[in-house]
């Protein structure tokens, strides 16, 4: 199943005369969230984290979209960095998040990621 996602999301509906944003392009609704907890499970864990950046992508760019204030560069902003991000979600939905970048970080062996993810 893993895969079959991942390859929808490489090889998005293609429309004509556009630029190809596989982003914006994905026909179909994938919770990437469930899609990184899938992959945690499966011991894929790039894949993981892979979904988990995909799903804070998402989520910051529906957050920034449906905000009526102007920010002239709020890219570089703490407000907008993925950590502050996630912590704001709530405490169910961050703790998840960092359950899963902690347990996929630690499996791959990244030590600097490890000590990222430790709130």
């Amino acid at each position: 199943m893993l895969s079959v996602l991942h390859y929808l999301w490489l090889n998005p509906k293609q429309r004509s005369n556009s630029e190809r944003n596989v982003m914006k392009d994905l026909w179909i609704e994938i919770s990437f969230l469930e899609v990184a907890q899938a992959a945690q499970y499966c011991s894929a864990y790039f894949t993981a984290i892979l979904y988990t950046e995909l799903w804070c992508n998402s989520m910051r760019e529906k957050n920034r979209n449906s905000e009526s204030v102007d920010h002239s560069d709020s890219s570089g902003s703490l407000e907008f960095s993925p950590l502050s991000y996630i912590g704001s979600q709530g405490k169910d939905k961050a703790h998840l998040i960092y359950d899963i970048l902690l347990d996929t970080y630690s499996n791959i062996g990244d030590s600097d990621a490890i000590s990222g993810c430790e709130v």
